[in-house]
């Protein structure tokens, strides 16, 4: 990933991504994103977590 000073120089801007769904036996998982496009990395989180950790709720800070 770019570092801050790059992603200014670029005009690129990045924006928190915060993830949270309930794997197996109902345990909690959080996944803390920086992303310039929030849709592409909520369906690679979501991806990434396949069967019973699908109930993934995109929160942004």
């Amino acid at each position: 990933m770019p570092s801050a000073t790059a992603a200014a120089r670029t005009g690129i801007n990045y924006e928190e991504v915060r993830c949270k769904g309930y794997g197996i036996s109902a345990a909690a998982i959080i996944v803390d994103c920086m992303t310039e496009n929030r849709v592409s990395t909520v369906v690679e989180v979501r991806h990434a977590f396949p069967g019973s950790a699908a109930t993934w709720v995109p929160r942004i800070r």
